[in-house]
């Protein structure tokens, strides 16, 4: 994590003055008061899609932890923060999808997809371990089925999420899709959101080679 947040520390001070002028522009783009939740699972380009959020200046929460475990089960607990921010991200996003949508119903939504093949083996390597706090193991549990990687478990939520964001979103006005592999991330995305492309490079975070798993 602190390679990352480091990582993402030097892109921010590299490119700051992009950012303080798309950070203006947001202040007056007409769809500044529409959400953007990110519908990706984990390890399909959510914390990438937050350094472009932060580039182009909107106000982003990546792995929003505003929910607390009572007993064994997971509880969405509304936070000042969602009101003041605009973008959402990573599983917490999934796992209180439908909470969410009831509070703003018109979001801009953007699934984040990636191959399932190296999708897999990407969170065979990150969900090898438990999470560090029992709040975190119950999440996973919640989105995934077990709170350590699981070939099986895993690969059925892959498809079962695919299937659900696909036909949930299939008429949504402001819906897109952005895949890992595809090389233009950010044309769809700034028409989404109605602003011009930046002349930054996309962010590119957690970036490794991965093998096929078996």
């Amino acid at each position: 994590m602190d390679t990352v947040f480091n990582n993402y520390l030097i892109f921010t001070i590299r490119n700051i003055s992009s950012f303080i002028r798309w950070h203006c522009l947001e202040r007056i783009n007409p769809l500044k008061n529409k959400k953007i939740l990110v519908v990706g699972l984990s390890k399909t380009g959510t914390t990438s899609l937050h350094g472009a959020f932060n580039v182009l200046g909107i106000e982003s929460i990546h792995y929003p932890q505003y929910y607390q475990l009572v007993g064994h089960e997971l509880e969405f607990k509304w936070h000042w923060r969602f009101d003041k921010s605009r973008a959402f991200s990573d599983i917490p996003v999934i796992a209180f999808l439908d909470e969410l949508l009831k509070k703003y119903p018109e979001s801009c939504v953007i699934y984040t997809s990636r191959e399932k093949t190296t999708w897999l083996e990407s969170c065979r390597k990150h969900f090898e371990l438990p999470a560090i706090n029992p709040k975190g193991n119950a999440l996973r549990l919640k989105v995934y089925g077990c709170p350590v990687f699981d070939f099986e478990k895993f690969s059925n939520v892959y498809d079962e999420h695919d299937q659900m964001i696909r036909e949930r979103f299939k008429d949504h006005s402001r819906f897109i899709e952005i895949k890992l592999e595809q090389k233009d991330k950010w044309s769809e995305l700034c028409k989404l959101l109605g602003v011009s492309i930046p002349s930054v490079n996309y962010p590119h975070a957690n970036k490794y080679q991965t093998k096929s798993i078996r």
